[in-house]
């Protein structure tokens, strides 16, 4: 791939020191967009020790070693993460009885919390505002309701508290299965999104994907779908006459 980009992409962009801190950078923010899992601390020692050796461990052959050991600080920061924002919402204590200004969207914040307080503090904005924003939303939901003279379609769901745990379950889950190749395309992606933002890598699995939303003859499958309580997709009924239906 390091071959191909240097010789065939129309940039015609050659390897350096330059383009791997690029490399780099461009990593950090594809797997940590919101900067709620790195702390500064964590990007500068990932800056001394790959910032300028990307590209010598891409050209010789060594890159998933480099893949597997920033994916693992990855993992071991989400992790963390996750377990103190559950450790949140069990102790409890948010009252919403106070002025507050949060930032509902971090994704255009320059820097990442320059150490593990503040991005505690940013854990316990990140949880509050998901706690009032489902808390707003059935507070909404029942109010129109009952304008309408109709039951509360949320009158059954799971306490807040109890959602948003789930939540953060299926985070962790999710990242707790990634294997190789996802750690693979990940920095190989982040390495080809360096030379522009049209060009991309695909692994296996992602061109088989992309090989199917092409085919003509794709089709649903006859299912109806719905949402669990963690965010993640059911499938509520199957319709009559369907390929899911068909095939048993």
């Amino acid at each position: 791939m390091s071959l191909l980009l240097q010789n065939f992409h129309f940039s015609r962009k050659e390897f350096s020191d330059d383009l791997s801190n690029k490399f780099l950078e461009t990593y950090l923010r594809k797997v940590d967009p919101s900067k709620i899992f790195f702390t500064q601390q964590d990007v500068d020692a990932l800056k001394k020790k790959y910032g300028k050796e990307l590209d010598d461990y891409l050209m010789s052959g060594q890159m998933m070693d480099a893949a597997k050991a920033m994916h693992a600080l990855y993992r071991q920061r989400a992790m963390q993460r996750i377990a103190y924002a559950r450790d949140l919402l069990k102790q409890g204590g948010f009252t919403f009885t106070q002025d507050k200004t949060i930032e509902r969207s971090r994704r255009k914040i320059d820097s990442w919390p320059k150490d593990e307080a503040e991005m505690q503090q940013v854990w316990k904005d990140l949880v509050e505002e998901q706690l009032l924003s489902e808390t707003l939303r059935r507070e909404t939901v029942a109010r129109l309701a009952k304008e309408q003279n109709k039951p509360d379609p949320l009158a059954n769901e799971k306490p807040v508290e109890e959602k948003l745990l789930m939540r953060y379950e299926r985070i962790q889950r999710n990242i707790q299965e990634t294997d190789m190749e996802d750690v693979a395309e990940t920095l190989l992606s982040a390495v080809a999104l360096t030379y522009d933002p049209h060009t991309d890598y695909m692994g296996a699995r992602q061109v088989d994907r992309f090989k199917i939303s092409m085919s003509p003859e794709l089709t649903g499958i006859g299912a109806l779908l719905g949402g669990e309580d963690d965010g993640s997709t059911k499938i509520n009924g199957i319709v009559v006459g369907g390929p899911a239906d068909k095939s048993g």
